[in-house]
């Protein structure tokens, strides 16, 4: 089942083994896309009681601009709109946040997630209207981007298990280990101040826009950096208080600038098949969009030589894909 059909989740695909006949795997099928739709519906979920608070009617109107956002993204690249409920997005306390982070096993810098077996977004609350934006949208692509399950039939016990097999241009390989994640960050991250772009000319986020922009105005050096939230801290000194500047950069900095080497490395060697190398990054959009990855493929081995597309899904660690980066040679 795909999340354009019915019945409606976030999953686009479902791979099922061990069935043994394809009636059965009709049914497997059937049944594995009927429990993400459920999911996907009901979102009750023990593991966030107690932690979640109800979304304000300005963080709704706030996921609302990022649907759109998000929604003109994907029609951007021949995928059709995907509306995701704002019931299907949990706004966590600050104070919680680390309760919630330890239950689900996240990372130190994490401040929203998107959760494919629960098909929901969890974002920790901010005072940030930018905040919140950005985390929505970055989250929703994930969400809105090609996901496929592996679900594997057990005849014994007439059950079938599901475990994540793509997400975006991530793909798990049959020994559990994922492949080309963080350049799906760095992807995400890249569309992600696309559809950010265009969902701040809001006049809801003019203030903060306009004070960002003040800031910078005396601050170029920090531009460099791509801040594009700011907070204003209080912060007492003696007998007088001052305002503290906190700053919120774009994350996957390192993965980014590998992703944009290996993007002008190929718009160079391939002028003559490009307009310009926003057509290159585009193969990589789509692919995470759509989970087409032959023409993205297919050009990496034609450009670098054979077997350096499985190279580069072996990158795992920032180093790796610094490295392979760096290789390269136009």
């Amino acid at each position: 089942m795909s999340k354009f059909g019915e019945p409606k989740s976030a999953i686009d695909n479902i791979v099922v083994s061990g069935a043994g006949s394809d009636a059965k795997e009709a049914e497997v099928r059937a049944e594995v896309s009927g429990h993400f739709a459920e999911k996907f519906s009901q979102q009750e979920i023990p593991e966030l009681k107690g932690l979640e608070r109800p979304p304000t009617s300005e963080e709704l109107q706030i996921f609302e601009f990022a649907n759109r956002a998000t929604n003109k993204l994907l029609n951007r690249y021949g995928v059709a709109d995907f509306g995701l409920p704002t019931a299907n997005i949990h706004v966590v306390p600050k104070v919680k946040w680390p309760t919630f982070k330890a239950k689900f096993n996240l990372g130190e810098g994490t401040g929203a997630f998107y959760h494919p077996d629960l098909q929901a977004i969890f974002c920790e609350e901010d005072p940030a209207r930018l905040v919140v934006l950005e985390h929505a949208i970055h989250e929703m692509i994930h969400a809105k981007a090609f996901q496929s399950q592996n679900a594997v039939y057990y005849e014994d016990a007439d059950e079938a298990t599901t475990e994540a097999r793509r997400s975006g241009l991530g793909l798990r390989t049959r020994d559990g280990q994922w492949r080309f994640n963080l350049l799906d960050e760095a992807v995400t991250v890249e569309l992600q101040k696309l559809a950010a772009e265009d969902a701040r000319q809001d006049g809801l986020f003019a203030g903060e826009t306009s004070a960002l922009k003040g800031f910078l105005a005396i601050r170029p050096e920090v531009a460099k950096k791509e801040p594009y939230a700011m907070h204003l801290i209080p912060v007492k000194n003696g007998e007088t208080k001052e305002l503290h500047v906190e700053l919120t950069f774009r994350p996957y900095v390192r993965p980014r600038a590998a992703l944009n080497k290996l993007v002008d490395a190929l718009y160079a060697c391939n002028q003559s098949d490009f307009q310009d190398r926003e057509e290159v990054f585009d193969l990589f959009a789509r692919a995470a969009l759509t989970g087409r990855l032959l023409a993205l493929g297919r050009l990496i081995e034609k450009t670098f030589g054979p077997g350096t597309f499985r190279q580069l899904g072996k990158c795992q660690t920032e180093e790796d894909l610094e490295e392979f980066a760096k290789e390269i040679k136009v």
